[in-house]
């Protein structure tokens, strides 16, 4: 009973979570970024254009991607990469070199955080019909799963339970489940995964914290590999703007040709909080980590099949 129990709660719960992901990914980030460009809050800024691409050009529309340099809410400049459309790149608004008037908004901690003042944002309609098309199927096969249970358990009986407790998906949920928080561990302890919690500490650090020169006072090696280069704790110290020192540690991926440099590695930039300065990291580590990002995908993909083999093999095992 128990093993039947528990394999209804890990399909049902696969089942709830990606109609969760579908759900904000269609309907509610498009209307939160509409919401966020129709009613714009936060502090103005002047930022300055550093770098700009134009990724492609379809007509009279230019998407671009561009890096633009402006002062967090401490005064410290940072860099923030943004890509939107350019209905008028005959008036070359965005290129290198040029101010553009944003707006940051401290409630949305790293999503929507930046608005362009000058920028307009639609829901595409066509998309829009096409994920309600999509959350609509998937709710209606939720259902006829849903019955096709239930009419297995009316059909079976007492062995309803026995059918699903023979079957190995309460195993290997159990299994993929342990491998995947086993590398969750592994990959959060080494920084190369990015927690919730490490974003939300990385946002506060770079829009609210001062940026200052810190001086190395040791590295060590930690002995992690990550695509085949080092990882390196530095061990600094710095001096906050009441003229008090400070300690901290942080880890950097170190490439495979660069290890000789470490020796003449004497200062880092990094950036503290002014309220508790004992929170600092180095100021490159707060961009958004490409191997981070990577291995999310990589979860989520290998979740993505694992969930559609249990569901299918759950539907087969329903239909006797």
């Amino acid at each position: 009973m128990i093993k039947a129990i528990f394999t209804l709660i890990i399909v049902g719960g696969i089942l709830l979570y990606w109609l969760s992901k579908l759900i904000k990914f269609a309907v509610y980030k498009p209307y939160s970024q509409l919401s966020a460009h129709k009613n714009p809050k936060g502090e103005s800024r002047d930022a300055i254009i550093t770098n700009s691409t134009v990724l492609k050009t379809n007509g009279e529309k230019s998407v671009l991607d561009i890096e633009i340099e402006f002062d967090n809410f401490s005064g410290s400049p940072i860099k923030e990469k943004l890509r939107f459309n350019d209905n008028k790149p005959h008036l070359h608004r965005f290129e290198q070199g040029k101010k553009m008037q944003i707006m940051i908004n401290p409630t949305k901690k790293s999503k929507n955080t930046i608005h362009v003042k000058s920028a307009t944002y639609k829901v595409p309609k066509l998309r829009l019909i096409i994920f309600s098309i999509l959350v609509l199927t998937y709710i209606l096969g939720i259902y006829f799963l849903i019955d096709q249970t239930y009419f297995m358990y009316l059909a079976s009986g007492s062995e309803f339970q026995n059918i699903i407790g023979r079957s190995p998906l309460l195993m290997m949920g159990l299994i993929y489940g342990g491998i995947h928080l086993f590398n969750s561990v592994i990959f959060r302890f080494t920084g190369a995964l990015t927690g919730e919690k490490s974003k939300a500490n990385n946002w506060e650090l770079k829009y609210y914290g001062i940026s200052a020169t810190a001086k190395i006072t040791e590295y060590k090696d930690t002995g992690t590999l990550i695509n085949k280069n080092p990882l390196v704790m530095f061990l600094y110290s710095f001096v906050d703007t009441k003229e008090r020192t400070h300690n901290g540690k942080d880890t950097k991926l170190i490439g495979k040709l660069d290890i000789g440099l470490l020796p003449g590695m004497k200062e880092m930039d990094i950036m503290y909080l002014p309220n508790n300065p004992s929170n600092s990291r180095l100021e490159e580590n707060l961009k958004a980590s490409k191997t981070s990002k990577l291995l999310t995908g990589i979860n989520q993909f290998v979740l993505f099949v694992f969930s559609v083999v249990l569901v299918v093999m759950f539907y087969m095992l329903m239909r006797g």
